[in-house]
């Protein structure tokens, strides 16, 4: 593999059904879908990745708005690119949660999200600097919102 470079499997990263969220979660209205990393280089600590852009519908969702949520941890996607102690494994899937009241209508939704990660591979250390070169890892799918659970139900 030439060096600076990585290499994905886009195919499966975003799959899956996107959740409207009622506040059970962290007190979070919005909704979340599924992101599976599918890297060749699969173990990263999440400060790899530099950057995140979404999309829904053609809409850019604000960074404020977005969080990646990974085993039970809601992190800013701003505060994202400092996280050395929390690494994301091969073929693990984690969430993209978007902070929206009302969540998104049921249907199918055009989601675009690009990561922008680091040429720097198997390491914990983090680019702070932005010293590296940045290879941007563009995203694309239509997902269907997931049947809303009932509200009434108890488990």
């Amino acid at each position: 593999m030439p060096v600076g470079t990585s290499f994905w499997i886009a195919e499966g990263m975003l799959a899956g059904e996107i959740e409207n969220l009622n506040g059970r979660d962290e007190g979070v209205r919005g909704y979340r879908f599924p992101l599976r990393n599918r890297f060749l280089h699969g173990h990263h600590p999440l400060g790899w990745i530099r950057a995140l852009r979404l999309a829904v519908d053609g809409i850019p969702i604000a960074q404020q708005d977005i969080f990646l949520v990974v085993r039970e941890q809601w992190i800013g996607v701003s505060q994202v690119p400092t996280i050395y102690d929390i690494w994301w494994q091969i073929n693990e899937t984690i969430h993209v949660a978007v902070a929206k009241e009302g969540g998104l209508a049921s249907g199918l939704h055009a989601l675009e999200l690009v990561l922008t990660v680091t040429s720097l591979n198997h390491t914990p250390v983090l680019d702070h600097r932005n010293l590296y070169p940045t290879l941007e890892v563009p995203l694309s799918a239509s997902l269907q919102v997931a049947a809303a659970v009932n509200e009434g139900a108890h488990f």
